[in-house]
């Protein structure tokens, strides 16, 4: 999914400095892809798919770091240090990523779309998608080759 997205985001650009930079992100996703598995901990690995089965609902720290019977400040440095970002920071990312996978598949909302990944409240879905891909929800769908 981080993939296509990254394809997009090159095709979009309309210049030389742009199509570089998109470039370069579609080789970070390239290079995080292809880290190796063992290299991640195997209870952060658990904890990946749990957010990955479960991001439409309400996921706290609290209850992810209770899942592996830690405290919250253990387990957040923990999912920091093989992450490279925070719980919440990772889970909103992904949330993210597939409100813009059905913004390019489906006829929904932006409102059901928000809603369909976890994220209650429309306005600060906007700010979030915004923020990562420089566009709004309704701009990003219109601009998506597909």
């Amino acid at each position: 999914m981080e993939i296509d997205l990254c394809f997009d985001e090159i095709f979009r650009a309309v210049n030389i400095c742009d199509t570089m930079i998109a470039c370069y992100k579609f080789l970070k996703v390239l290079l995080m892809i292809a880290k190796p598995r063992a290299l991640i901990d195997e209870r952060i690995q658990k904890i990946l798919n749990f957010i990955h089965q479960n991001y439409m609902n309400k996921i706290s720290v609290k209850e992810l770091a209770n899942s592996l019977h830690m405290s919250e400040p253990n387990f957040f440095w923990l999912f920091r240090k093989n992450v490279k970002m925070s719980p919440i920071e990772y889970i909103n990312r992904y949330r993210l990523t597939m409100a813009a996978n059905l913004l390019k598949t489906s006829n929904d909302s932006v409102k059901a779309i928000a809603e369909k990944v976890g994220i209650t409240n429309q306005f600060y879905f906007s700010k979030m998608f915004k923020n990562k891909y420089k566009m709004s929800p309704t701009q990003y769908r219109n601009t998506v080759y597909f």
